[in-house]
């Protein structure tokens, strides 16, 4: 009885917590629909490397479109992508933490807009910082066009 009358209480915040997090994931992928210009790119570890205006990535609802140069390589093409949302702590709260894949190739962590927790609902700015590096990473930072 314990039991039951624990889970009807808990119930409704599981609830509050599922919603929230496939509201953030709708805003996020609706937000990123679109067309965006790579205004800077910084690559980590190398505070004297920094690019600008290096070009692309046109996202449509299951494809993006991309065309830049980092350094002296160029990256052009189109792959598919998949944004994924996961909530985790942050002091005494929780906020959504979104990765960007894009094809096999690229994993980034995003930021979108100013990084607070509605920040992704028609986001005009985002932060993509390249995971899956050891130490020599880029970070470019788009503006919707």
């Amino acid at each position: 009885m314990k039991k039951i009358l624990l889970f009807a209480l808990l119930l409704p915040f599981i609830s509050i917590f599922i919603t929230s997090c496939s509201d953030d994931e709708a805003d996020a992928n609706d937000s990123i629909q679109g067309n965006w210009s790579i205004v800077k790119a910084e690559r980590a570890m190398q505070d004297d490397y920094t690019e600008e205006n290096i070009g692309y990535m046109n996202f449509s609802s299951e494809t993006v479109e991309y065309n830049f140069t980092l350094i002296d390589s160029s990256y052009a093409g189109t792959t598919d992508w998949e944004l994924t949302t996961e909530m985790v702590n942050s002091g005494f709260h929780t906020v959504p933490k979104y990765t960007l894949t894009l094809g096999e190739v690229w994993k980034f962590d995003i930021l979108f807009g100013d990084g607070t927790d509605d920040s992704a609902e028609d986001a005009r700015e985002m932060m993509l910082t390249e995971l899956d590096q050891d130490y020599d990473y880029y970070v470019l930072y788009l503006e919707k066009r």
